[in-house]
């Protein structure tokens, strides 16, 4: 979910934000909010950019340097979306499903009740058993093709793997005028973001790799890049119809995402980046431009967060073959071995010689003394408690 603008604007049912998940923070549990889907209401994380920012801050000194929008590109899985289809193993929707290439990130899950129509029902990755659907419909073969892919996808996907930092996407409602609006104002945002953004400093070319991680002991496997593409700020908007058949699912897949209502004709926005990765998307009445800077400043800034899982964000269903696309490689490195110089006399007999301890780098001092900082901290608090 995006941040709201300037001065914040109150809406009339909210949730208090969760604080995106961090792998050196404690574990927030998730804060609802409802969101309709099919009748019925689900739960959904609303990722708060600057309380995601502060949460960052302790341990920015860790952060990888790769940008996170090239981190997602090179180094996350598209999620596993649960696709479950009642319908017998002969129905020919079913067998196309199955035999799709590029395959679609769905963990296919079928079934059959006899007597019952033939059916699609589609889960949030991540999503607990019994929640509600995130769309589900009849089992057509253009039902289960319209699922898995898609001329604005395919159009998503050639962005990304272009090096484009994230496709900004205006999902429409039929009102031009403020389709054209809302397009207006991610030119302007944009436009701001690629001049004042800049990228993290130290991210290691994967041409440089071997030299540098060789040479310099405080690099980082984590901050090379494992793929030639080019390494810009980019960014590039596209507008999902709502006059086209083609991307009624996946137009209607974003609509449900949202979880803040908008109003008859307004459009949504939401940047897509890595595999296929949406930010919530938000009702353009729900943003301004500083908003949709903050979200740039987030993709491009520096990795801090690099399990997957901890980072705010929807997978969305893609048919792309990721990896073979990419060309990922990973150097192989050869580290010269730490060696001590130690004045002894020389025994009478060979005997072998303990080797000193290696120094602890820089690194390893912050991680060691953050986390006594935190348990005592921790002690203190519970201590206050009791008392």
């Amino acid at each position: 979910m995006l941040s709201p603008p300037n001065p914040p604007f109150t809406p009339k049912r909210t949730a208090p934000p969760a604080i995106p998940k961090h792998r050196c923070a404690p574990k927030p549990s998730p804060a609802p909010s409802d969101c309709n889907v099919q009748g019925s209401t689900f739960k959904v994380q609303r990722s708060a950019l600057l309380l995601f920012a502060s949460s960052c801050l302790f341990s920015s000194a860790l952060a990888c340097k790769v940008p996170v929008f090239r981190f997602a590109l090179e180094r996350w899985a598209a999620d596993p979306i649960l696709l479950q289809v009642n319908a017998p193993e002969s129905d020919p929707a079913l067998i196309l499903l199955r035999s799709l290439s590029p395959a679609p990130n769905f963990r296919l899950k079928s079934s059959h009740a006899p007597g019952s129509a033939p059916g699609l029902s589609l889960r949030l990755p991540g999503s607990p058993a019994g929640s509600p659907a995130w769309w589900q419909g009849p089992l057509t073969p253009e039902t289960a093709a319209a699922l898995a892919d898609s001329p604005a996808r395919q159009l998503i996907a050639r962005h990304l793997l272009a090096g484009e930092s994230a496709v900004w996407l205006v999902v429409s409602s039929g009102d031009p005028a403020r389709d054209s609006a809302a397009r207006d104002l991610l030119v302007k945002a944009l436009a701001r973001a690629s001049r004042d953004l800049s990228l993290p400093s130290g991210v290691i070319p994967g041409a440089d790799a071997s030299a540098r991680l060789s040479d310099d002991p405080q690099a980082s496997l984590d901050d090379v890049l494992r793929s030639p593409l080019p390494l810009r700020i980019s960014f590039v908007t596209e507008t999902l119809s709502s006059s086209d058949p083609a991307e009624d699912v996946f137009r209607g897949l974003l609509r449900k995402l949202s979880p803040l209502p908008a109003a008859p004709g307004e459009p949504l926005l939401l940047p897509v980046f890595g595999r296929g990765r949406g930010l919530l998307p938000a009702p353009v009445s729900r943003l301004d431009e500083n908003a949709v800077f903050r979200a740039c400043a987030l993709l491009c800034g520096a990795c801090a967060c690099t399990v997957k899982e901890r980072n705010p964000g929807v997978d969305l269903p893609f048919a792309v073959n990721w990896n073979t696309s990419l060309r990922l490689t990973l150097p192989s490195v050869e580290r010269p071995a730490l060696t001590s110089e130690v004045s002894v006399t020389a025994p009478s007999s060979p005997e072998t010689q303990p080797a000193d301890p290696a120094p602890e780098s820089p690194a390893t001092f912050l991680v060691l003394t953050s986390a006594l900082l935190l348990t005592l901290g921790a002690l203190l608090f519970l201590r206050h408690r009791s008392a």
